[in-house]
């Protein structure tokens, strides 16, 4: 009946009438990987049906009228007994005084083996000293199994209240010794105990019941080596000399509605093999650890709901377990120690630990410590203004369960703490999902599963004023980030790496923000699986805005995609990507950077990566950096939308040292590049072919656009460019260094210093053929400082070209020809006002000199068409005078 009754006790406070959290019913379901957020398991054996149960503050008799004078009452059977200071002999005649009639009712029952109806002993209103020398029968109160025959089922001390209201109030100055008992309890009493009292219980077997009692200094209670479940309510433990309450069972505990304060050691201790349910529990300005919780078996669930840990010496809340932990509505704030500490290094467990919708403030040490082999689950937690190394420090003891932290429930945050706010390490599977972490005086978010191999997801998730790196994650998984927010960190951003030395699971970031870290990376990375990034902003970092190094002991199997990432105005590197794998590259935006605005190492040994950088005409900036863009590769190249403007040095660079895979350019604008330091607008450096289409570049220090094509005369690496403008630059408009074969159309280089076209070859005696055509416009060369058109390679085939008023910086010739033994023909050409002659040939044999309708006008003083300088002298020229139409 005694365990009947611990029922009613137990589940009352939890349901809707107490207004608390109420654990669902049923067995949580652990999913391997899943995201935990069930109560923890909690049983209890209902009674048979048809058994009504009473709770136990109500008396055997409902009806019984209150006691209001000093005594002790009781009933064997049907009859009533009365135990005062007056009589404490029932059965003699005349008045048997004493000083403890309630060890005089107690003596009397085991001295006629008997039991008190219900189980109840009532103890009349009033004060009882029963502490001096002297007190008949004795001193204190005990109840000692060894006194009966066959002790009571139950036996319980009931008071008349306990409450500094006004209504009656049972005072016990007393020692209460309990010495192997059945079921026991104490019910509205106030204990007022001197420094060396107590209310200790040992070796008992059956339920204990503790309801509003109140327990003033001495030694607190002490239940220890209990068999059966205990429950105590409404009560209060207040400045003890030692632990608050101690509790030592084999059976369930449940502690509703009742505090622990100012005692000399822990608030609340609890030991355990069954489940323990913490209500309405307060526990606060204890010497040493608010509650402490040991459990040692794996069905033992550890359940507490609105409940405070509080202005303790010691810790706030501290567990040893190997069950399941539910705490909901808990606070642990102002705490000397640590705020919240659970300790389950069973990794056989299939227990879970779930912190719901609570705060852990003010903590002398760190905020929560967790080291546990257990799912884990924090939703709608506030971790704030801890002193210690951590906000909250997760270990998962290497049995790799899933971590969940969230805000599901309401506001996930970590701030303000005096160390990392959240550092998680050797885990499973890790979901961070709108948690806030910022303002932690060393890092934001750490993550370490190196172990486990199992992936990182942060979605919604906010790392800003931290006073070191914002967050990193270490992993051999995967990792996702999504809608995140790294910003304004003292050091760096966001730092990620995969140690696996082969092929690793993918990272994906999307619509992410990694701003104004002061003095680091906004975005580093080493990857070793397939990286995605996609609408990034990485801006105004104290180093580089977004740097992967992807090159990996495995060559080729570290592929990146990047799509809309914008990294301006960076220290350094807007972007910087070190790889030997496949690269894509879309939308990047990287200006006003210290270094290059997108510094891209492609180069590899074993395999041939491609690199694509690709856009629309202005989809990818790099503008007033120190460079441009610069590209190394080892593969095949194509890169189109670039616009490069007003950078220090180079404007676009690519550089391909593959002999077989060439480099395709489109739609590239260069201007006003090299104002620090000469350079080129765009420069093409590759052994293999190069194609390019609508290229503009304009008033850059050097050459407009320089091509080197170094493929020792192999006619299958040509150099193909159509619609190219260059005008107004410090050096040639387009130059291009190349020994295999040239094909320009529709290019329009004008105002260069140097020569609109320069075409050089390594060695002028071998072929290298160069043909302009008029596919796509004509070609124009007018107005430039030195030559209009200058070869050094052939032989040529020129179509509908203009060459005119060059020359103006040196007096020098429409168009130059040097190369030994080969021709040179121009169909349909127009070449007027050069300031030297039109044409000016160097060769050391008689070359071949076609002219079909090309036009001579107002070149040089003397109006000379030819200028010859070769050895021996002659001019094997055919010249066919007009003009061409259409264009």
């Amino acid at each position: 009946m005694l365990l009947a009754l611990c029922v009613a006790l137990a589940l009352l406070p939890v349901g809707a009438a107490a207004g608390q959290s109420e654990p669902p019913e049923g067995d949580p379901v652990v999913v391997e990987g899943a995201e935990q957020g069930e109560p923890a398991e909690f049983e209890f054996e209902l009674p048979p049906e048809g058994v009504t149960v009473l709770p136990m503050a109500n008396p055997v008799d409902a009806a019984a009228v209150p006691y209001p004078d000093p005594g002790a009452y009781f009933k064997i059977g049907a009859t009533s007994y009365a135990f005062t200071t007056a009589d404490c002999d029932p059965d003699t005649a005349g008045n048997q005084g004493c000083t403890n009639p309630i060890q005089a009712g107690i003596n009397y029952l085991s001295g006629r083996n008997a039991a008190p109806a219900g189980g109840n002993i009532f103890i009349g209103a009033g004060s009882y000293i029963l502490t001096a020398p002297g007190t008949t029968p004795a001193t204190h109160i005990t109840l000692d199994s060894a006194n009966w025959a066959t002790p009571p089922a139950v036996i319980n001390l009931v008071g008349m209240g306990s409450l500094n209201d006004g209504s009656p109030v049972t005072d016990l100055y007393s020692n209460i010794s309990i010495v192997g008992m059945r079921s026991w309890g104490l019910r509205d009493l106030r204990l007022v105990q001197a420094l060396g009292t107590t209310v200790s219980a040992v070796n008992c077997i059956g339920s204990v019941n503790v309801n509003r009692v109140q327990f003033l200094s001495g030694r607190g209670l002490e239940v220890d080596k209990q068999t059966g479940p205990v429950t105590i309510t409404e009560s209060n433990i207040r400045g003890s000399n030692r632990r608050g309450a101690f509790i030592h069972t084999d059976g369930k505990v449940v502690i509703s509605n009742s505090s622990f304060h100012d005692n000399a050691e822990d608030g609340l201790y609890i030991r355990t093999n069954e489940s323990v349910l913490l209500n309405g529990v307060s526990s606060s300005a204890n010497t040493g650890t608010g509650t402490s919780v040991q459990t040692d078996s794996v069905k033992a669930a550890v359940n507490a709901v609105s409940s405070t840990f509080s202005n303790n010496g010691g810790g706030g809340l501290a567990m040893s377990v190997v069950g399941p932990v539910w705490l909901d509505k808990i606070s642990a704030t102002r705490n000397g120690g640590t705020g919240l500490a659970v300790l389950n290094l069973d990794p056989a467990t299939k227990a879970a630990f779930s912190l719901l919708r609570s705060t852990v403030s003010g903590n002398g040490d760190s905020g929560m410590v967790l080291d546990t082999a257990s799912a884990i689950t924090l939703d709608g937690v506030t971790v704030e203004r801890n002193a210690g190394t951590y906000g909250v420090l997760i270990t998962n003891s290497g049995a790799f369960k899933p971590v969940v932290i969230r805000d599901r429930l309401g506001p996930m945050v970590i701030q303000r703490n005096g160390g990392t706010g959240l550092y998680i390490q050797r885990v499973g599977a890790v979901t961070l999902s709108g948690l806030s972490t910022n303002n932690n005086l060393k890092g934001g978010v750490q993550v370490e599963n190196l172990d486990s191999g199992q992936s990182v997801n942060l979605s919604r998730v906010k790392v800003t004023g931290n006073g070191l790196s914002g967050g990193a994650v270490n992993t051999n998984g995967g990792v996702v980030m999504s809608d995140c927010q790294v910003d304004d960190n003292t050091v760096a951003g966001f730092y990620i790496q995969q140690f696996t030395p082969t092929a690793a699971k993918p990272v994906t970031i999307l619509r992410s923000t990694f701003n104004h870290n002061r003095s680091g990376d906004g975005l580093s990375m080493i990857g070793r699986g397939r990286i995605t990034l996609k609408s990034i902003q990485a801006s105004g970092n104290g180093f580089r805005g977004v740097t992967l190094n992807l090159r990996g002991p495995e060559q080729g199997k570290t592929p990146l995609l990047m799509d809309s990432v914008t990294a301006n105005a960076n220290t350094d590197q807007g972007v910087q990507v070190i790889t030997s794998s496949n690269v894509t590259l879309s939308k990047i935006t990287a200006s006003g950077n210290g270094e290059h605005g997108l510094l891209l190492d492609g180069a590899a040994t074993e395999v041939s990566p491609s690199v694509i950088l690709k856009g629309r005409r202005g989809q990818n900036q790099f503008a007033d950096n120190a460079v441009g863009a610069d590209i190394r590769a080892t593969g095949k190249v194509l890169v189109s939308g670039v616009q490069a403007s007003g950078n220090g040095q180079l404007g676009l660079h690519i550089r391909n040292d593959h002999g077989d895979l060439g480099v395709s350019v489109a739609e590239i604008s260069a201007v006003g590049n090299g104002l620090t330091a000469a350079g080129p607008g765009i420069w093409v450096e590759t052994g293999a072919s190069v194609t390019g289409k609508k290229l503009t570049a304009g008033s850059n220090s050097d050459a407009g656009i320089a091509v080197t094509n170094t493929s020792f005369h192999r006619q299958d690496r040509p150099v193909i460019l159509q619609d190219v403008q260059a005008t107004t630059n410090g050096g040639d408009g387009l130059y291009i260094f190349s020994d295999s074969p040239v094909t320009l159309s529709a290019v329009q280089t004008s105002a260069n210093t140097e020569n609109g076209l320069s075409i050089r070859s390594s060695n002028n005696t071998i072929a290298s053929p160069i043909q302009i055509n008029n596919k796509g416009g004509s070609n124009r060369f007018v107005g430039n400082g030195t030559r209009g058109i200058y070869l050094q390679a052939g032989p040529a085939v020129l179509n509908y070209i203009t060459v005119a008023d060059n020359g103006w910086d040196s007096e020098n010739f429409g168009m130059s020809y040097a190369i030994n033994n080969q021709p040179l023909t121009v169909n349909c050409g127009v070449f007027s006002g050069n300031s030297d002659n039109a044409l000016y040939f160097a060769s050391t044999a008689d070359i071949p000199l076609t002219l079909n309708n090309v036009l001579f006008q107002n070149n040089a003083l003397d109006g000379s068409v030819l200028d010859t300088n070769w050895i021996p002298g002659g001019v094997n020229v055919t010249w066919k005078q007009g003009t061409c139409s259409g264009w």
